[in-house]
């Protein structure tokens, strides 16, 4: 992702769920440039943030994975931010994705950027896999990009 310079608005990168009230996960980026995650699962609610910030104009590399007993956010290749608790975590069932915004009605904004290589997997990524795709980004294209 390459967040606009200069942005200083709550958005989202991309939500997904079966509905908006329910069952619903979304990657957002704060006012303050911070990184999160939040899933809605029911009881079993988690929001996770980095401490990182995203204000420089400049590509990063984005992950979330996630299982039933964690959930994880990575930042260029770095874990930033993690939830550790068995909550039977949101799996699998996710008809509704929206990318650069969000399904549910919140005081979050479009996102205002870039996304690239946008991949969504079955499983939850390790982190050795998640290092890997970060460091086989090359240089080209676009000034800066990965």
């Amino acid at each position: 992702v390459r967040r606009k310079a200069g942005s200083m608005r709550r958005s989202i990168l991309w939500s997904a769920g079966q509905d908006s009230d329910d069952n619903f996960l979304n990657v957002r980026i704060e006012a303050d440039g911070r990184v999160g995650v939040f899933i809605e699962n029911g009881r079993y609610d988690v929001l996770i943030t980095s401490e990182e910030k995203l204000f420089d104009g400049r590509w990063h590399h984005l992950t979330v994975s996630w299982s039933p007993s964690s959930t994880d956010l990575y930042l260029d290749g770095r874990l930033v931010a993690w939830e550790r608790e068995s909550r039977e975590m949101l799996q699998g069932f996710l008809p509704e994705l929206q990318v650069g915004g969000s399904l549910q009605g919140n005081d979050f904004f479009s996102f205002l950027g870039d996304i690239d290589e946008f991949a969504i997997w079955n499983r939850d990524l390790k982190h050795a896999e998640i290092e890997q795709q970060f460091r086989s980004g090359k240089v080209g294209g676009a000034k800066g990009a990965r």
